[in-house]
């Protein structure tokens, strides 16, 4: 069928012979499954009766009238895609119109906002016939998304059909990318334990985490779920290591590697002995004794004390010094302390010493004189005596 038109265009004469006439255009025409096409070149003028055509250039464009549906009837979603494996889906489509030996339908998938400007080739189907299903694939690597759409596109001709118009959902199924650390924590019963994590990727992401007494990934104790990370409990003693569990939407589960060793040791309780003094108030240095003396349970001089320097297997003596202490003992399991202490209160008091006597002194009937002594000591008194024996 062909659309037939009138294209006309001003010529410019230049004088000589014969006469030369040159002129150009653009015309626009419809053709429709024409082979072949007609020129005629007329003119307006009676004195340009004698026209030659010398360059003619058609261009032509493609008006196909072609159509491409892209089935609704897809299946399959949501779609479970790994970094390293795809999806299979099958596109069914139908189309109207001649398309010519050779085409090729393209199944192409959109971004997860269903928009095709980048559009990803996931299958393809030579054929001729109006009607057939591509089997294609979601590619490794899609990313997560809940508003895919799929369309067919054609290459002879080219032909851009409708989309699935209803949204397709990808999945991710977990993987752990940050295992639990590896350190081992040395902790007293009681004492905050370091917080163990993963990190993983994936859809809709559950956690559960376990205890073993053997550093595997097998036969563990559920401990802790719905976080990433879980803080050990130390209130028991002994050793622990731990491993999480970690499901996605889609997919298997996955499991962490084993984290280091959680060694809790147990708190001593308080010493049960007493301590003995060998004087209270003692005159300069006083020794005291542990009355269930141990290689574990040591002197200390304050009731935190960590000093390992005197065990009460030995005697503690004090310092000369006057004043009143307080010594405690603290019994040690491994690295831990017990909280509570034995402790025991003395004085210690100072000697008398003079150290500068009375002057002797020459005095005649019925005159006075003073003497004096200098003494150190806790609290000195003083009492003066006069010696009536023979001069």
């Amino acid at each position: 069928m062909l659309f037939r038109s009138v294209c006309s265009f001003p010529v410019t004469i230049r004088p000589s012979s014969p006469i030369i006439a040159k002129a150009s255009t653009t015309c626009s025409y419809l053709f429709d499954n024409n082979t072949s096409i007609k020129i005629r070149v007329t003119a307006n003028n009676p004195s340009l009766r004698n026209l030659r055509i010398d360059d003619l250039i058609i261009k032509g464009t493609s008006m196909s009238s072609n159509t491409i549906t892209t089935d609704t009837a897809i299946t399959g979603s949501p779609f479970c895609v790994s970094g390293s494996t795809g999806a299979s889906v099958s596109v069914p489509f139908t189309s109207v119109g001649t398309f010519n030996a050779g085409n090729i339908y393209t199944a192409q998938l959109s971004n997860a906002a269903g928009s095709f400007a980048s559009p990803v080739s996931i299958g393809t189907v030579t054929s001729t016939t109006n009607s057939g299903t591509i089997t294609a694939t979601i590619p490794a690597g899609t990313v997560a998304g809940t508003g895919y759409r799929i369309r067919v596109v054609s290459s002879n001709p080219v032909v851009t059909g409708s989309n699935n118009t209803i949204d397709l959902t990808v999945q991710v199924p977990a993987a752990i990318t940050t295992q639990p650390s590896t350190t081992v924590q040395n902790l007293c019963q009681g004492s905050a334990a370091t917080a163990l994590s993963v990190v993983a990727t994936g859809t809709t992401l559950t956690y559960q985490w376990y205890s073993n007494t053997t550093a595997t990934t097998s036969g563990g104790t559920p401990v802790g779920t719905s976080s990433s990370s879980y803080t050990p409990v130390t209130t028991a003693a002994g050793t622990l290591y731990y491993y999480c569990v970690v499901s996605a939407a889609c997919g298997t589960s996955v499991t962490s590697n084993v984290s280091g060793a959680v060694n809790v040791t147990a708190i001593p309780s308080a010493p049960s002995g007493t301590i003995n003094i060998s004087a209270n108030p003692s005159c300069g240095a006083a020794t005291l004794t542990y009355s269930a003396p141990s290689a574990n349970i040591y002197w200390q001089t304050t009731a935190t004390g960590t000093s390992t320097a005197n065990p009460t297997t030995s005697s503690f003596t004090s310092l000369a010094t006057a004043g009143t202490y307080i010594r405690y003992v603290r019994e040690l399991n491994g690295t831990c302390w017990s909280p509570a202490t034995a402790s025991a209160s003395f004085t210690i008091v100072e000697p008398i010493n003079i150290t500068a006597q009375p002057p002797p002194r020459v005095i005649t009937d019925g005159a006075n004189t003073t003497f004096a002594v200098t003494a150190t000591g806790t609290s000195p008194t003083y009492q003066w005596q006069v010696d009536t024996g023979s001069v």
